[in-house]
């Protein structure tokens, strides 16, 4: 996918609080370099904490893509009418701070490198903490597979 000169760029997460935020940051400022104009935004499913955007249908009629993190988010808004004939995709980026979370489903749909920052991020966790710049390490390498970005 190439950045598109025009159009509103929605990333998605469950809390709008680590991987949305970054992800929308990290295409801004991409698209700013390559000087292509776009509009970027970034939301939640389910906000929690106050000055966190909610998705909501004025979001989603905002936007021309959208882009999710995981498949349980885009199976919870694929079939919203504001959503219909907009671009949907998928970045497959996991939910690392979620006590929850299983490595073993993850890992096998990861790059080598991947896989490593992924294990280097973990080891660097406190609590559900991560190193910025490790964090930042893991979402750009998968950006940049499933974006297919020069970045």
């Amino acid at each position: 996918m190439k950045l598109e000169a025009g159009k509103h760029y929605l990333a998605v997460c469950y809390s709008n609080l680590a991987r949305s935020p970054f992800v929308a940051a990290y295409l801004e400022r991409r698209a700013r370099e390559l000087k292509i104009p776009v509009e970027v935004d970034s939301a939640g499913l389910v906000v929690q904490e106050k000055g966190r955007k909610q998705f909501d249908a004025c979001l989603a009629q905002w936007a021309d893509i959208v882009l999710v993190m995981q498949d349980s988010m885009q199976r919870e808004i694929q079939d919203w009418e504001e959503l219909r004939g907009k671009k949907l995709i998928n970045l497959d980026i996991p939910d690392i701070y979620s006590p929850s979370f299983d490595d073993s489903r993850i890992c096998p749909n990861m790059t080598p490198t991947e896989v490593a920052l992924y294990f280097e991020a973990k080891r660097n966790v406190e609590g559900f903490k991560i190193g910025k710049r490790l964090f930042e390490k893991l979402l750009k390498a998968r950006l940049e597979e499933r974006l297919r970005l020069n970045l």
